[in-house]
């Protein structure tokens, strides 16, 4: 039987005599490749990959995302979804996410070319997934069709996407609140137990709906208590969606009170965390809570206390730093200030005061 460098001289051979090749080099490569053994042919297929990586750079397409003959993997094809071209560049959070989605929950699958992907082979990763909780596979999945139908602009033999099982891009229903309206006035009694920090944290966190990541990093140079404003560089989304966060005359109060206490950068400063602020304010069964909840409970009691005090749900979006639903043209003509929103703050607070909130 020959050996595999024998098998490719004869055909290079053959190539060339079938093309008319009749140069010193072509044939000086056939009669080396069966002169030199192994190693010769080690060095051609080196040689020849370098051939074509060289040819690729010089058309101007990226070697590490070329296609080969089965089409995109998945990791060249998320790769070039976050590369492609678009008029909002994906944040360097999304692509942060992106990246470990696929490093960590698709790597099984990553260099495996989206062409021979099925539904059975979708539907069995999926229940891999699950183990992970039931939010990761609708956000793996989310990605990956994403990618694929980036895919197909540039692999026209790749068809579409697999038939998935009803449900499969969505995440884990919305939680129900821990805290209801009927729970109101005995969580706040209990909070009147604790001191501290944390205390005044979880008061001007239910007062304003902000959330823990911006709640626990304001710096002291954010807090404008001549306007009543609170701003907020780098929320969820970027700082392209800085905004400015009118305060209640109670939060206002609060925060004068904490900021006169200490002369740190931060509102919560902390000597035991690297970031120098309070980075775990969570509550602690010790506290004396009747019930476990979590930071993001006050995001959600601002929420309920918003609706029940019936602000406008555009008021309560911008306040909460969510987006309005695309598609809303009567949203996109809005154009409010921190001063514009500063009756819908105050009515928040009134509410929950109504309801035992303990300053």
């Amino acid at each position: 039987m020959p050996t595999p460098f024998e098998v490719e001289a004869t055909r290079q051979a053959q190539v060339s005599a079938h093309e008319g090749i009749t140069s010193t080099s072509a044939l000086q490569r056939a009669q080396m490749l069966l002169a030199g053994g192994p190693e010769a042919y080690a060095l051609e297929k080196i040689r020849e990959e370098a051939r074509k990586q060289i040819g690729l750079v010089r058309s101007g397409v990226d070697p590490k995302s070329a296609m080969g003959p089965q089409g995109l993997t998945v990791a060249q094809a998320i790769e070039q979804h976050i590369a492609e071209p678009r008029d909002t560049p994906l944040s360097p959070r999304t692509v942060k996410q992106y990246r470990k989605l696929l490093e960590i929950y698709l790597k099984r699958i990553a260099n495996v070319p989206l062409r021979r992907l099925d539904s059975a082979a979708l539907v069995k990763l999926r229940a891999e997934l699950f183990e992970h909780g039931p939010s990761i596979p609708a956000q793996a999945f989310r990605l990956l069709k994403a990618a694929w139908t980036t895919a197909r602009f540039h692999d026209p033999k790749l068809g579409e996407f697999p038939p998935m099982p009803k449900g499969t891009m969505k995440g884990s229903p919305p939680k129900k609140p821990a805290i209801k309206r009927s729970d109101l006035s005995e969580w706040f009694e209990e909070m009147k137990s604790v001191d501290g920090q944390r205390k005044d944290m979880w008061l001007l966190g239910v007062m304003t709906g902000l959330r823990l990541g911006d709640l626990k990093s304001i710096k002291r140079e954010h807090v404008d208590l001549t306007k009543g404003v609170l701003s907020v560089p780098k929320p969820k989304g970027g700082a392209k969606r800085a905004f400015e966060l009118p305060l209640s005359k109670e939060a206002v109060a609060l925060l004068r009170r904490v900021l006169r206490s200490h002369n740190s950068k931060w509102l919560w400063p902390s000597s035991k965390t690297k970031s120098g602020h309070i980075e775990r304010p969570e509550p602690l069964r010790p506290d004396g809570f009747s019930q476990p909840w979590t930071m993001h409970d006050l995001r959600r009691v601002y929420a309920s206390a918003a609706t029940a005090a019936l602000v406008h749900p555009y008021h309560l979006k911008m306040l909460m730093n969510h987006a309005l639903p695309s598609g809303d043209v009567t949203g996109g003509y809005i154009g409010l200030e921190a001063e514009d929103l500063r009756p819908a703050q105050q009515a928040i607070t009134d509410w929950l005061k109504q309801h035992g909130l303990p300053l």
